[in-house]
């Protein structure tokens, strides 16, 4: 059901061109991100999604940490 819904989909079968993305990873970030235009950048929408490195500054020197999982939380608690 969900390969035959993602090739319906113009904008789910070109998300499943990128590498390691199947038909299940293509529905859920249609499903999260809905209109990809009310993202500013592609750095504004990598934020939301929680998927950028952590930087800890200090006076000089920059240090860049694991992804920070800290993206859209749903409203419901899960």
């Amino acid at each position: 059901m969900i390969k035959d819904t993602v090739s319906q989909n113009s904008q789910m079968k070109l998300l499943t061109t990128i590498p390691g993305v199947g038909p299940y990873t293509a529905l859920t970030v249609l499903a999260e991100i809905a209109d990809v235009k009310r993202f500013v950048g592609s750095h504004k929408l990598c934020v939301y999604a929680g998927i950028v490195p952590a930087v800890r500054n200090s006076a000089d020197t920059v240090h860049h940490g694991h992804i920070t999982k800290r993206g859209n939380r749903c409203q419901d608690g899960y």
